[in-house]
């Protein structure tokens, strides 16, 4: 595949990194946001079937083909495999906006290069062609900008970095993520996430109560649509507020079943 070439005037020491599976829709406004600020963007795909990667590499990006071995580890993957000493790593549904492009420069701008080892992004969710202001997603700030030594910790789900005593700070412009599916395909990715979510518990050592599938759902919901202002998003806030919960129950339910067999098997 032809080497990205990219658009940005005066490229930063940056490799944009993302990891796909059949994002085809998606991909190109995402690798060309990247390029408005990187050297090179780098997209890590799990063997997509819809031309994910043929639009990546037309874009702009140098693509790499390789089995799923699970979130953590995709990323590392893709943050050792990057050119550049710093990493921005993005979601094929995300894209920059020039807002976050231009505050990325001035950091870069600054005398001896960023003054952090990492910085945690804003968040902006667009659901069911609402952005989201309050509740769960409203104020999401996510470590997407960083040093490329830095790695995620092992995890199956909702990864995050080894930081130890590296310094963290903010940007104040965010990056947007659509997620651009309808009310099942949504249902079966948080399906999914509920799984993978009672397997690290599990791994932890950790155990469902009879509360966390009762009281902790309905205290997620209130937090999230109540306090944190979730019905002022609307239809949107509310859907979105009241699936999660079910999230919520959904992975103490699987967490608890896995207790049972365990039992019934003899595994302490």
């Amino acid at each position: 595949m032809q080497p990205p070439v990219s658009t940005a005037a005066h490229p930063l020491p940056l490799t944009g990194v993302v990891v796909t599976f059949n994002e085809a829709p998606r991909i190109a406004r995402c690798v060309r946001s990247l390029l408005m600020v990187c050297a090179e963007v780098l997209v890590i795909d799990s063997h997509s079937t819809d031309g994910t990667r043929e639009a990546a590499a037309a874009a702009g990006a140098r693509v790499i083909e390789r089995d799923w071995p699970g979130f953590a580890a995709q990323k590392n993957f893709a943050i050792a495999s990057a050119a550049q000493p710093w990493v921005l790593l993005l979601d094929g549904d995300e894209w920059l906006t020039p807002e976050l492009a231009e505050e990325i420069q001035s950091e870069f701008r600054r005398p001896g290069g960023p003054a952090f080892d990492a910085y945690a992004i804003p968040r902006r969710n667009l659901f069911l062609g609402r952005e989201l202001r309050h509740g769960l997603l409203g104020n999401e700030r996510i470590i997407r900008l960083f040093r490329n030594d830095l790695r995620y910790r092992d995890m199956r789900v909702h990864e995050s970095f080894e930081l130890g005593n590296r310094q963290v700070s903010r940007l104040r412009a965010g990056f947007l993520h659509d997620h651009e599916m309808t009310l099942p395909q949504y249902a079966a990715k948080l399906a999914r996430y509920a799984e993978l979510s009672a397997e690290e518990k599990r791994r932890q050592g950790k155990r469902a109560h009879w509360w966390d599938t009762t009281l902790r759902p309905a205290f997620h919901f209130f937090k999230n649509y109540v306090l944190r202002g979730g019905f002022l998003d609307g239809r949107p806030g509310f859907i979105l507020e009241w699936m999660n919960a079910g999230y919520v129950r959904r992975k103490y339910l699987a967490l608890g079943r896995s207790g049972i067999k365990n039992q019934e098997s003899g595994i302490r």
